[in-house]
């Protein structure tokens, strides 16, 4: 019976195709006001929204790829610090041409976190509904795809984080900045137990 509740909790908690729309639009919006900035930049989902992991409150997050600018990857670890310094001051400035350019639509706020250890557009749509974009930082879209493979293989897995997922919500629990875990936390978390159980 569990089993079958926590399934029904699964669907009861997917977004609706109005929500689907939404952040598709979304992204698209990020993607064409980029391109305008770089021409070969694209607009990626990750965390739960690319994993289908998201509940109609979830976040938003874009992470914003070029193969010929702003590449993480580009920055041998051999660089000088200044050209590491130097390589991070023209994706802030990138950032903050951005950002000037997604009010009043796709969002109605935008602020730059510059300082992060790694730098983010913050904003909010009309919705209400936040946003986090980030620029050549490809490691959050490799993970979401490594995970999205394992929910395939394991369908145990989706159904038991959308679960802990809402009852981390529920106590407050579910922000990384205040000391919660994040969905993908919660994955490894359910993923280490479910392969510990078939291995019984």
């Amino acid at each position: 019976r569990l089993h079958q509740e926590l399934l029904l909790l699964a669907t009861a908690c997917a977004p609706s195709s109005e929500d689907t729309a939404h952040v598709a639009a979304c992204r698209t919006a990020v993607e064409r006001q980029a391109q305008k900035l770089v021409g070969d930049m694209k607009a990626h989902l990750i965390g739960s929204q690319a994993m289908g992991l998201a509940t109609p409150t979830s976040d938003i997050d874009i992470v914003l790829l070029s193969p010929t600018k702003f590449s993480d990857s580009q920055i041998s670890d051999s660089a000088s610090q200044y050209t590491k310094e130097r390589a991070k001051e023209d994706k802030i400035e990138f950032m903050y041409a951005l950002a000037e350019t997604l009010r009043p639509s796709p969002f109605t706020h935008v602020e730059v976190i510059a300082h992060a250890s790694v730098p983010i557009i913050k904003g909010c749509t009309p919705r209400g509904v936040k946003c986090d974009i980030s620029v050549g930082t490809d490691n959050g879209l490799r993970s979401s795809t490594a995970m999205t493979a394992k929910m395939e293989s394991m369908p145990a897995l989706k159904p038991l984080v959308l679960f802990l997922k809402l009852l981390l919500g529920e106590h407050g629990l579910n922000e990384v900045f205040t000391g919660g875990l994040s969905s993908y936390g919660i994955m490894h978390l359910v993923l280490s137990f479910l392969q510990g159980q078939r291995e019984r």
